[in-house]
């Protein structure tokens, strides 16, 4: 049987009504003898044209009103799915990049996370040739400092007074340990020290790219007669005029060549770490001496833990990598439908989001690897048992311009499409990820890696309170070949 669309079906219509227009012309032209027999004659034509091609004014038949209302049914149908069957956390094995081995230290307080820096110095290539032993006496040591370098992303800010800019202001207080520092213990709990301060200004308050601390001269000369010291500690002070927000340094381990772009203009021959320098009376003529660290390590004391469980919130964490990854109840898709639009939804909570701009990347896990709850994996580990669907570049944690970084949709059609279709990643389980170095340049975007910035996106959980803001996946689909109206 033939189907009729709706357009055809008006197009009929104005056909009969413009029979009728023509028969009274017609009946009104034939009343005037006066016209010229042409004009007649093209009249009857076109007149008999449109008799012969369906033109009546007679009532359609019972087959005719059939086809009148005979349409394809092409509505669209929207299906959210908030039901989550699996979901865990992965983090990362860093057996082969231990933690005192990052490129970054971390200091200050983010809410109710903190975290202090621990260096030690190396004093058992002292004396030397340059800088014999007569020059280390407080008759020839102009001053002594302790020098951070901070990366531009904590000095590029644009309003000091917006809360929601990042701000530096700090309180530097320096202790020497009473245990050898021993770096294989964090992340974790600051380490005893002595109380008494080392530097000679620990309410310095100053923003700018290189943190200079004086440290005292004969706590300096006490450590070389000693040959070394235990380790210092730098902790943010209590003087009620920090800021809050995390900082972070370059450490010992900073790769200058590959990470140059991360630092400030700096003057020509500086040594970007952590760096205790000496400098001599100006009379002796000497360079001073830059004595780098044997070992730093930032302790992350309180860092506020993943939620095991969904229902609480969903976190995504670089530098202390944990990716979170889940399983939707796709019961609710009919078989056989076409999906024309699908993404993952999930919304930024901007209050417990934190740190520099990153790429997110939406994922297909195997069940092998994401079989529910916590998992730990090699990076190689993670490439080889995901595939890359879609990612998001430059994402602010604080929500970016506009609020344009709070909802969060990755679009994974045609990857439901193919699991629909019988894709061998069965059952279909997401995992977002920063962008790593695997991934595709159009993702992986930005000149470090997830290891290096500490950064998190912290997602509302599955039982908010709005609706709104709980993860979903989206799906706007059609069925195949369903026409009503009409018979068949």
């Amino acid at each position: 049987m033939r189907k009729l669309l709706p357009g055809r079906v008006n197009a009929d219509r104005q056909r009969g009504a413009s029979c009728q227009t023509w028969r009274h012309h017609d009946q009104a032209q034939t009343s005037r003898l006066t016209r010229p027999r042409s004009l007649a004659l093209a009249l009857a034509g076109v007149l008999t044209t449109l008799l012969v091609f369906g033109c009546t004014s007679d009532d359609p038949n019972v087959t005719g009103i059939g086809l009148l209302e005979t349409s394809i049914d092409s509505v669209l149908i929207s299906l959210e799915i908030p039901d989550v069957l699996t979901f865990g956390n992965l983090s990362r094995d860093e057996s082969d990049q231990p933690f005192a081995e990052r490129e970054v230290l971390y200091f200050g307080q983010q809410d109710s996370e903190q975290s202090a820096l621990l260096v030690r110095y190396e004093f058992s290539g002292l004396p030397s040739e340059q800088y014999p032993d007569s020059l280390f006496s407080e008759l020839y040591i102009q001053k002594i400092d302790l020098l951070l370098y901070m990366l531009e992303y904590y000095i590029d800010f644009t309003d000091p007074s917006d809360p929601d800019s990042l701000r530096l202001q700090k309180t530097y207080q320096v202790h020497e340990l009473a245990d050898t520092l021993d770096v294989s213990l964090y992340p974790g709990p600051e380490p005893a020290y002595n109380p008494v301060f080392v530097n000679l200004n620990p309410t310095e308050l100053e923003p700018v790219g290189e943190i200079i601390l004086p440290m005292s001269i004969p706590t300096y000369l006490q450590w070389y007669e000693n040959g070394g010291h235990t380790g210092l500690i730098v902790r943010q002070g209590e003087t009620g005029q920090e800021v809050d927000g995390f900082v972070g340094f370059t450490s010992v381990d900073f790769d200058t060549l590959a990470h140059a772009s991360q630092l400030p203009l700096l003057a020509s021959g500086t040594l970007p770490f952590p760096v205790l320098r000496v400098t001599f009376n100006q009379e002796l003529e000497l360079v001073p001496l830059r004595m780098l660290p044997i070992a730093d390590v930032s302790t992350f004391s309180e860092l506020d833990p993943i939620p095991q469980d969904f229902a609480n919130g969903i976190a995504l964490r670089t530098h202390q990598i944990n990716y979170p990854y889940l399983r939707f109840n796709l019961d609710a898709i009919p078989p056989n439908v076409l999906i024309n639009r699908a993404v993952v939804h999930v919304v930024n909570d901007t209050s417990l989001s934190y740190g520099p701009t990153e790429s997110l990347v939406l994922s297909q896990v195997t069940e092998e690897f994401a079989p529910g709850g916590d998992i730990s994996a090699s990076r190689n580990e993670f490439a080889a048992a995901s595939e890359a669907i879609t990612g998001r570049i430059n994402l602010d944690p604080y929500g970016g311009i506009e609020g344009a970084d709070i909802v969060l949709e990755f679009n994974c059609t045609n990857t439901l499409q193919s699991h629909q279709n019988g894709s061998p990643y069965t059952p279909l389980t997401f995992m977002i990820s920063a962008a790593e170095d695997f991934h595709t340049p159009s993702f992986n975007t930005t000149p470090t890696g997830p290891d290096f910035y500490l950064i998190r996106f912290n997602f509302f959980g599955t039982a908010d309170a709005d609706p709104a803001h709980r993860p979903a996946l989206k799906v706007i689909y059609t069925r195949e070949n369903a026409v009503t109206g009409g018979e068949e």
